[in-house]
């Protein structure tokens, strides 16, 4: 067997395994952040909209379900404008 092409098979599977486990690192942030701003979310539909407007808080349940997902990726800057507020 060729020395240099198994070190070369080596060497790009171990580049593989890296970049896999990066690919993992960077879902499960994505994950901890989605869930977060879930979370968020939710607590913010039913505690501090009526903070940033006071019409949605009485707006409809379909309505805040509509915002939700919205709300999910942007709640660091939903918290800041309620913390402001």
């Amino acid at each position: 067997m060729n020395t240099h092409a198994y070190n070369r098979r080596t060497v790009l599977s171990s580049i593989l395994i890296v970049i896999m486990n990066l690919i993992e690192l960077i879902l499960l942030v994505l994950g901890i952040y989605l869930l977060l701003g879930l979370i968020f979310g939710l607590f913010f539909l039913v505690k501090g909209i009526h903070k940033i407007d006071e019409t949605a808080s009485d707006a409809s349940l379909g309505f805040k379900l509509i915002i939700l997902p919205g709300i999910t990726l942007l709640w660091p800057i939903m918290f800041f404008k309620w913390s402001r507020s």
